[in-house]
């Protein structure tokens, strides 16, 4: 019964969301923006199929309802043409660059946490090398150890973790790790590596 409601965990995943339909109209053509929003969205912590959907999105129906919130509130206040129009354009700026301000935010948030729990963790990971395990079981190990202090960095080892177990070559699931994080001290690491 557990394996049953796994497998349709996992179908419903493969089902195109209700944002798939709305996505084409506001992501960009352009592929470069598309995958540098890709990467600010992972190293922010969104990794999902949908989170790119979901950004451009929210950003253009965050104008919008901002935008008519603002008309509203100002034509409720009885407010002047030109201070109408400067409230309509101040809603929709600021809810066009929320969701940019809310992954900046949540980006570096991360960032800084990878960073700070990073020294730790290369304490560690040497002192189960040392003890003979292998790069794959200290990287578990660490993963295991560091979940509560440092739970985004745990993440990322769990899924180094789980890559290389699954076969993926090490060079790139180090890079990818390095790629993911957007910490230089991570990138230096993988360089040594």
């Amino acid at each position: 019964a557990r394996r049953r409601a796994e497998i349709e965990r996992l179908r419903a995943d493969d089902k195109p969301s209700r944002l798939s339909s709305l996505a084409p109209l506001f992501e960009p053509k352009d592929k470069k923006a598309l995958s540098t929003a890709r990467e600010q969205l992972i190293q922010a912590g969104y990794r999902s199929r949908a989170a790119v959907q979901t950004y451009f999105v929210a950003r253009v129906l965050g104008a919008v309802l901002l935008a008519v919130g603002a008309l509203l509130y100002s034509l409720l206040r009885g407010s002047e043409a030109q201070m109408l129009a400067y409230t309509v354009v101040g809603g929709m700026a600021v809810g066009y660059f929320a969701p940019n301000y809310w992954v900046t935010r949540r980006r570096g948030a991360r960032q800084q946490e990878i960073q700070d729990g990073f020294p730790d963790a290369l304490d560690m990971m040497l002192v189960c090398v040392e003890a003979g395990q292998s790069l794959d079981q200290a990287l578990m190990r660490v993963a295991d150890e560091i979940t509560h202090a440092h739970p985004s960095l745990a993440e990322e080892f769990q899924i180094v973790s789980v890559e290389m177990r699954a076969g993926k070559e090490r060079a790139t699931v180090l890079r990818d790790f390095a790629n993911r994080s957007g910490v230089q001290d991570v990138g230096s690491f993988v360089t040594v590596l």
